[in-house]
């Protein structure tokens, strides 16, 4: 449910005769599962509901299970990594349902995936009160507008990675113009490198007090 990227390995992606050869990193690199979000507790049962059970009352029993452990896991838990996944827009929406559970997370990774759009983090972000590090680098982020108002208010969050992205001028600018913006006492610093859409390679980051 929660693993990241590096906990579950899929050995049979792995050809007989390279076996003794590999060194850890490289077996992960090659035998990386393909791992889908966490569900949220309604999502679990719709898809339920295309299943077949010999007794209709199992599919009830295996929902409120699904749904006392999620809640247990996911609700307790503080770091979250689910860089190198290459999930797109659809796995975010996924994540976002089920991040809304969380209760105690300050650290999200999310780094080399393929995500363009972060409206549905920022969303939830508008209501978190206890992520402090989130990691959005080596994307495909060139839009950060929904990130910016929510950043205008949000006093929890410390540190935004958006190293790697195509973010043009017109959207470094929003991030520059984060203090101005807030109601509040100026209290974020902003550390923009020269960034492009040519360049993807470049470095851009925000650090809030």
């Amino acid at each position: 449910m929660i693993s990241g990227s590096n906990g579950i390995l899929d050995l049979g992606r792995l050809k007989k005769k390279c076996f003794r050869d590999l060194k850890y990193p490289a077996l992960q690199r090659k035998c990386a599962a393909a791992h889908k979000p966490p569900m949220a507790p309604f999502a679990f049962a719709d898809t339920l509901k295309g299943t077949v059970f010999t007794n209709g009352a199992d599919r009830i029993f295996v929902a409120k299970k699904y749904t006392t452990t999620f809640l247990e896991v996911f609700g307790n838990v503080q770091k979250l990594d689910f860089g190198e996944l290459q999930w797109g827009d659809v796995d975010i929406v996924a994540l976002s349902e089920a991040l809304a559970y969380s209760r105690c997370l300050t650290e999200l990774s999310l780094k080399s995936n393929s995500i363009a759009d972060v409206s549905p983090l920022a969303r939830w972000l508008g209501g978190n009160t206890t992520l402090k590090y989130l990691d959005l680098s080596l994307n495909s982020i060139s839009d950060i507008t929904s990130l910016w108002e929510v950043l205008r208010t949000n006093k929890i969050l410390s540190v935004l990675q958006l190293g790697g992205n195509p973010l043009g001028e017109e959207q470094q600018h929003l991030l520059a113009d984060i203090p101005a913006a807030s109601s509040a006492p100026p209290k974020v610093k902003s550390t923009l490198s020269r960034s492009s859409v040519q360049n993807q390679n470049d470095m851009a980051n925000v650090y809030a007090d």
